[in-house]
């Protein structure tokens, strides 16, 4: 696969529910409708050659004008986080490291289908689909992000239910040769009946019968990491550097 297609997918992935300013040195994503989302609202530096402290002064000032906290995401350059940590360090950013993991779809799914979930794809987001983000202590940023994104054509989201309620949940964002699985969730009163492993292993094959893209999707959670594996999910070769800094 092309691993700067999905760099680039990464980086762009919040113009779908956010505005976009670009700059010399990079991009500056922000939605004033949802502040509380750090997906909608955080900078990326993409020209390590700039001068960085005047990128990160500008970050700064830009994000503080909006009455946000500055905040910047990794644009997955080689050497990025040995550059920039000594300058976000000056300028006063906290960094954090995550223990996220890439995978791509290639095999078929060996997951066993629970045939008590009926699945379908939704275009609005119910109470029942906002009690299941709320069950994992999510905050309201994602129930935003969601109501933004399920506008889109090209966004699937499905829900699995048993007896009419909802207890499951994931999205497919997909674009020119991509698609990403997000918002995989299961209801904390519905874990452990097998839900996601049917909800995972129906989307696999969901994406199969309308897309010749690429499936991939990144976790940090061993028991999803599992369940993944088993859906046909390998690890990509080449993995991505996961991390954020904030101001403050």
């Amino acid at each position: 696969m092309d691993i700067k297609k999905v760099i680039d997918f990464e980086i762009n992935f919040p113009s779908q529910f956010a505005d976009v300013v670009i700059k010399p040195y990079g991009k500056l994503f922000y939605n004033l409708d949802n502040t509380i989302s750090h997906d909608s609202n955080h900078g990326v530096i993409i020209d390590l050659s700039c001068d960085l402290n005047q990128a990160l002064s500008d970050i700064e000032s830009f994000y503080h004008e909006k009455g946000l906290s500055p905040r910047i995401y990794p644009a997955f350059l080689q050497g990025e986080e040995e550059t920039l940590k000594p300058f976000l360090e000056k300028h006063g950013f906290t960094y954090q490291k995550y223990d996220n993991l890439y995978f791509l779809w290639q095999e078929d799914s060996k997951l066993i289908f629970n045939h008590k979930l009926e699945i379908k794809r939704l275009l609005e987001i119910d109470d029942q689909i906002i009690e299941i983000i709320r069950s994992e202590d999510k905050g309201d940023w994602t129930i935003n992000v969601l109501k933004r994104n399920i506008q889109r054509e090209r966004f699937h989201f499905l829900a699995g239910y048993v007896q009419g309620k909802a207890v499951a949940m994931a999205s497919l964002n997909m674009t020119e040769g991509l698609s990403r699985v997000d918002d995989v969730i299961t209801h904390k009163n519905y874990r452990g009946q097998g839900y996601c492993s049917a909800l995972i292993h129906y989307l696999v094959d969901y994406h199969r019968r309308i897309s010749e893209n690429l499936l991939y999707l990144y976790s940090a959670e061993p028991k999803a990491i599992k369940i993944y594996r088993k859906a046909g999910f390998v690890e990509f070769k080449e993995q991505l550097s996961s991390w954020s800094a904030w101001f403050g």
